[in-house]
């Protein structure tokens, strides 16, 4: 295993604008006030209400592109997965499939699932997991039937991006993706992890972070195991010993409270602030984002950028012409939830929803 290398640089003192932060303008989404979560896929964005879902869709000029539709009476929402223009939820009163264009909700079986995640390349895959085990289907809802390839878990996890899901049993978690046809493969069996609550698989380079209930840790993985295998009957052919790893803490990260990551980031949160993750011919790099202040909250933004929550406002923080940004977002007010979408990224806060155009890396 590759050695973790520190590059974490000091705290600079002095105030937002003493880091060359100014502030950026908002755009706001009309009726949402008494939100409390949002997701986005594309340019689709959902925020839950207390009993259901307010959704729309941005263009290029517009943060929403028409008047939001509210899909009401179908319970506190617990889980959400996007696609452009449609998605499925699990809530209170069970799991169902919306479209935006015609407003119609179908639903999938009789029994309230516990988790649900959507996965693969253009998530194509959708699994709930219930007291009888896990149950998927593809892109319709009628087609759920159970996944003995998942046995009984005690719970289902999306990895950070959406390309894979991983179940938690004791001690391990047992990771899953799809082929280019949708159909489900078996990755990488991760030992050593008990109440995960972020996983970040990078298939390209072959490294695993995982952030668990005692810290962040680590491993690089077999390229091979990352793509995947056939699942079968046998789950010692689904896991073989070339697809599972042991994962060992992460030096350098003080009290983890937070992993994000997208295509080309990856961050976590700890008690000295937020830290970049990178792995190199060097291991694995470490560097402490200069901050003025102790963020209470960190969210992935759109490639690179970052957004954190501190005394009730919200800043992003990237890169731009080689140098580092950042910029408070007028508006918002005791921020909750934020999501990215393609143009925007938009943030749940006391007075509704507030959305920034995302600023090219």
């Amino acid at each position: 295993m590759k050695p973790v290398r520190d590059l974490a640089v000091a705290m600079v003192a002095g105030s937002l604008a003493g880091l060359g932060c100014n502030s950026v303008a908002t755009e706001s989404v009309p009726n949402t006030q008494g939100t409390d979560r949002i997701w986005a896929a594309s340019n689709t964005y959902c925020a839950r209400t207390s009993n259901g879902l307010i959704c729309w869709e941005a263009d290029a000029g517009n943060v929403a592109a028409h008047e939001p539709t509210v899909f009401d009476g179908v319970g506190k929402v617990r889980a959400l997965a996007l696609r452009n223009g449609e998605g499925c939820a699990i809530s209170d009163l069970g799991l169902g499939c919306f479209r935006l264009s015609d407003k119609q909700l179908a639903r999938g079986g009789a029994e309230v699932p516990s988790e649900f995640v959507a996965f693969g390349g253009a998530k194509t895959m959708h699994c709930a997991r219930g007291a009888e085990g896990v149950s998927c289907f593809g892109d319709k809802i009628e087609d759920l039937k159970p996944a003995p390839a998942f046995d009984k878990p005690s719970q289902l996890h999306p990895t950070l991006r959406g390309n894979g899901t991983c179940a938690e049993y004791e001690y391990e978690l047992r990771c899953f993706t799809t082929d280019a046809d949708g159909k489900l493969l078996a990755t990488l069996r991760l030992r050593g992890v008990r109440g995960a609550k972020a996983i970040r698989i990078d298939e390209e380079k072959g490294w695993v972070l995982v952030l668990d209930g005692s810290g962040l840790k680590f491993s690089t993985a077999n390229a091979e195991a990352v793509r995947g295998r056939a699942v079968t009957e046998d789950n010692a052919k689904n896991f073989p010993d070339t697809a599972t790893i042991e994962l060992t803490d992460v030096e350098g990260v003080k009290v983890a409270k937070k992993l994000t990551a997208d295509s080309t980031s990856t961050y976590v949160l700890d008690e000295e602030g937020v830290k970049s993750i990178a792995l190199s011919d060097k291991g694995l790099e470490l560097q402490l984002w200069p901050l003025s202040f102790k963020p209470t909250d960190l969210w992935q933004g759109n490639g690179s950028v970052f957004f954190v929550a501190h005394e009730g406002e919200l800043s992003m923080h990237g890169w731009k012409d080689g140098e580092r940004y950042g910029k408070v977002l007028r508006g918002v007010k005791n921020p909750k939830d934020v999501a990215a979408g393609e143009l925007y990224t938009c943030v749940v806060h006391d007075g509704g929803i507030s959305c920034v155009k995302n600023l090219l890396d």
